[in-house]
C-alpha cells in the first residue's frame, strides 16, 4: 500500500469528503488519527477509506505485529507457555482422570489469557499501546465470554456435522462475540445478536481474513505430526519440533491481531449503526 504524502488531502472514512492534510477533523465531526500515530497500524485502521477489506485487515495486522518490537518477545513467551504447559504437566496423551483434569484446567487458563491478549491487541489497534495488564480479565468478563461461547457451540457443531456450510455461516455470524464483551458493548448471550448485526453483509470478507492464520498453521502441524516423539535436545526431531512451535507462536500472535483489526474495521463500517 502506498502511503499518501504529508500534503495530500485525506478522505474522511465517515462521510467521504476530502479534507486538507493539516485538518485535525472533518466537518462531519470525525477526528483523524493524531500526527503521533501517522503511518502506524492504528492510524491505518482509523483512517482507512475502505472501511472493511480482508486484504487490508491482513496487511494492517502484519504491520501491527511488526510494531511490537521488543514486546513480541513477551507476547511469544506467554503464548509459548500456554502451548507447552499441558505437554509439560501431563504429556501428549492424558489417560487418568487426574491428567484429564489437569488438561482441562490448562485449557481454561489458556482461554483466560488468550482472551486477555485479544483485548491487549484491540488496545494496540486503537493506538492505546500494548499494555499487558489488559490481559488480566475479571472473572465476570471471562465467565460472560464462556457462557456466550457455550451457547453457540452446539448449533455450530450441528451445522458443521450435518451440512458444513451452515456451521461455517454461524461461526462467522457469531465470530465477534468475545470482542463485543471485551469491549463492553455486550454482556453475555446478548453478544450473539450484536455480533449478527456487526457481521451482516461482511461474512465473506471476515472468512477470507480469518482463514489465513488457520492455513498458516497447517505446515507447523504437519511438521509436528511427522516428528517422532522422544529423542535428545540435539536430535533432528527436537529441532523440528522447536521450529514448528516457534512458527505456531508467531501465527497465533498474528491471528490475534487479525481478529482485533477485523473487529475494529467492522465497527468502523457500522459507525452509524447502533450496536
Amino acid at each position: 500500500m502506498t502511503e499518501p504524502s504529508s500534503n495530500s488531502p485525506r478522505l474522511c472514512p465517515h462521510c467521504g469528503l476530502l479534507v486538507s492534510a493539516d485538518a485535525p477533523a472533518c466537518q462531519c465531526g470525525y477526528v483523524f488519527a493524531s500526527t503521533q500515530l501517522a503511518g502506524t497500524a492504528a492510524a491505518r485502521v482509523r483512517d482507512a477509506a475502505d472501511l472493511f477489506s480482508a486484504r487490508e485487515a491482513l496487511s494492517i495486522a502484519f504491520q501491527a505485529v511488526s510494531e511490537l518490537r521488543g514486546g513480541i518477545v513477551r507476547w511469544l513467551a506467554i503464548v509459548g507457555v500456554l502451548q507447552l504447559l499441558p505437554l509439560a504437566l501431563v504429556g501428549p496423551k492424558p489417560q487418568t482422570p487426574r491428567e484429564l483434569g489437569i488438561v482441562l484446567a490448562c485449557a481454561l487458563l489458556s482461554a483466560w489469557v488468550s482472551y486477555g491478549l485479544a483485548r491487549t491487541a484491540l488496545g494496540g489497534v486503537r493506538g492505546e499501546g500494548v499494555d499487558f495488564r489488559r490481559a488480566l480479565l475479571s472473572p465476570k468478563i471471562f465467565g460472560s465470554i464462556l457462557l456466550a461461547v457455550l451457547v453457540t457451540t452446539v448449533p455450530v457443531l450441528i451445522g458443521l456435522v450435518l451440512f458444513i456450510a451452515p456451521g461455517i455461516y454461524l461461526m462467522l455470524t457469531w465470530s465477534q462475540i468475545s470482542f463485543l464483551i471485551l469491549d463492553g458493548r455486550a454482556r453475555h448471550v446478548d453478544a450473539l445478536r450484536a455480533s449478527e448485526q456487526l457481521t451482516r453483509d461482511r461474512r465473506t470478507e471476515i472468512f477470507m481474513a480469518m482463514v489465513v492464520p488457520i492455513v498458516l498453521q497447517l505446515p507447523a502441524q504437519l511438521l509436528e505430526a511427522s516428528v517422532p516423539q522422544g529423542g535428545s535436545v540435539a536430535s533432528p526431531g527436537f529441532l523440528l519440533f522447536l521450529v514448528a512451535t516457534m512458527w505456531q507462536m508467531l501465527v497465533i500472535t498474528y491471528g490475534t491481531w487479525v481478529s482485533a483489526v477485523v473487529y475494529q474495521m467492522l465497527l468502523n463500517h457500522r459507525r452509524d449503526t447502533a450496536i
